[in-house]
This record gives C-alpha cells, structure tokens and sequence, in this order.
C-alpha cells in the first residue's frame, strides 16, 4: 500500500502543490482488487456505485448508442476508470466500462468517498482534486477532436501510451479516434 501512496501523490501533484496530504489515510477507505479482461465494470443504464484507480492494466470506457458501442475514452495506469456523470449524480447512464486487460484497480465506494469529504479535513481537496482531473482530461479530449486529425491524435495517443497497439484491441482504437478500423489500419502503415 506504501507504493500505492507514492503513485496517488504523484498523480495529484500538479493540485497539491504546498499542501500537505495524508495519502496513507486516503487508501485506507478502498481496497485493491484483481479483475480479469473483459469484465464490465460498470454495466449501460446502471448507476455508478464505485470509483477506480487502475494501478495496473487497461479499460475503456463505452457509449452504448443503437446496439452499437462508441469507446469515448481509454483508461491505463494511474488514470481514473469512473463514470463521473453517474458517480456524482448516482443516475444510471448509458455508459459502460470495460477492462481491456487483466487489471490491478484501487476501489473507493461512493458511501466511503461521500464519508470522507464530509468527515475528513482534507476530504473535499481530494475531492476538488478528482473532479479537476476529470475535468481537464474531458476538455484536452475535446480540444484535440476538434482541432486535430485521426493521425495526429494516434501519434500523439502512441507518443502517450506505452505498446498501446499491443494492449489496445484495435478496434477500440479506431472507435476512440472517431474512425472505421480499415482507416486505422490505412493510418498505421503511414505510422510504423
């Protein structure tokens, strides 16, 4: 749990500058737990109940849309792996998340997490800190859609994630960059 610590304070660096966190304490509320690949996480039109820490392994998080799946993000180590809007509305939402490969996640209950911003002095700086982190990954997501192409964002997606062809079904891929998996394959024999 010691590195588990570490890793956290690390993630939240960039918001916590000057602040002293009790991280120990933070980890006290979750648990680690081992999932295989391809288990869902959260289902479509369920309501979130936990947030996750993938400490190790991959997921991607699903729009469900017409039968027909639209991954609108991809989740590695020591990113989130939450549907927020459920999380903090506790409404079901058509999203769905899915582990990619066997995963090691850190699971935090929403009751625990509620309990710590009420109870805890540094509660609701880690919570501000979760939501902020949320917030700028969505928005740099949205920047790049719209100001970039499919092939810029995949050097850049490959520049940011190590072997992401090797852990990444291609097929989630091309969905996350908005393009059919034969435009993918056309883009990578530009890449490699």
């Amino acid at each position: 749990m010691k590195n588990i610590a570490k890793k956290i304070e690390e993630l939240f660096a960039p918001y916590t500058a000057g602040k002293n966190m009790d991280w120990h304490r933070f980890i006290s509320i979750g648990e680690v737990k081992f999932y295989s690949k391809g288990e869902i996480i959260k289902r479509a039109n369920a309501t979130e109940k936990s947030i996750y820490l993938i400490l190790s392994g991959s997921a991607s998080i699903h729009l469900w849309d017409k039968n027909n799946y639209k991954c609108i993000d991809l989740v590695y180590e020591f990113d989130f792996l939450v549907d927020y809007l459920s999380f903090t509305t506790q409404r079901p939402t058509p999203i769905e998340t899915v582990l990619i490969e066997d995963s090691e996640l850190f699971k935090i209950s929403r009751d625990a997490f509620q309990k710590m911003i009420e109870e805890s002095p540094y509660g609701k700086s880690i919570a501000i800190m979760v939501s902020n982190q949320a917030f700028i990954a969505k928005q740099e997501q949205q920047i790049n859609l719209l100001t970039k192409n499919a092939l810029e964002r995949l050097v850049e997606l490959k520049a940011q994630i190590p072997n992401l062809l090797e852990r990444t079904p291609k097929k989630n891929i091309a969905s996350y960059l908005g393009i059919t998996p034969q435009s993918l394959s056309r883009i990578l024999k530009k890449v490699n």
